[in-house]
């Protein structure tokens, strides 16, 4: 029977010199004042878009659709979103 050698723990949790204590995170991004459409403007958009043909809805919703896309260095819009989102709420009622 052999006796294997003990090994010491800490051997394996030692840090090096350019390993820090406590992990850094990174800031986040400063995205000022940003704009977030009221109720009051997501009820006029609603609206207006109702009033619009299929395709001109389609259209807006392709365009703010390629404004939503997350790249590796941009974020889309709250404002781009909640266009996306009622652009796709009204193109879903005209489908049913």
């Amino acid at each position: 029977m052999s006796v294997r050698p003990r090994m010491d723990c800490d051997i394996f949790h030692r840090r090096i010199n350019s390993e820090h204590a406590h992990p850094i995170m990174p800031r986040r991004p400063n995205l000022g004042k940003e704009h977030i459409l009221s109720r009051e403007d997501l009820q006029q958009l609603r609206h207006s878009l109702a009033h619009l043909s299929m395709s001109a809805v389609r259209d807006i919703y392709e365009r703010v659709y390629q404004e939503c896309r997350i790249t590796s260095r941009d974020f889309p819009s709250a404002r781009a979103v909640q266009e996306l989102v009622q652009a796709w709420k009204q193109l879903r009622k005209w489908q049913r």
